[in-house]
């Protein structure tokens, strides 16, 4: 779709452009798209982060959730489940955030060792 089409053009251009010395925070969806896991693939490290699938759900289809998107026209735990081969195929490392983890002080301080 589009959409994915113009996602791997700003991640492209954002690796060219940026090629060290940056963190680049993707959307969810970029392994969607091949060509997209393929940019990912050939600029190292990518690190993904992992929030526990609880926490995902609730941020994105709970009663508060926080987050704002489109409908995914699937149960959101179907979209997880789809793309969680498809991050660690792009992935060199994983940082798992608690389940419930709010602190973001302290995750920030466990990301940063």
């Amino acid at each position: 779709p589009a959409f994915r089409d113009a996602e791997r053009a700003l991640l492209a251009d954002a690796l060219r452009t940026r090629p060290t010395g940056a963190v680049l925070s993707c959307g969810g969806g970029v392994v969607e798209h091949e060509a997209s896991r393929a940019l990912l693939r050939a600029h190292r490290p990518v690190i993904h982060v992992v929030k526990a699938t609880a926490d995902v759900l609730a941020a994105l289809d709970g009663e508060g959730a926080t987050v704002r998107r489109p409908s995914y026209g699937e149960p959101t735990s179907a979209v997880l489940e789809r793309r969680m081969p498809l991050y660690a195929e792009c992935a060199d490392f994983t940082f798992t955030i608690r389940e419930r983890d709010a602190d973001w002080a302290s995750v920030s301080a466990d990301f940063a060792r």
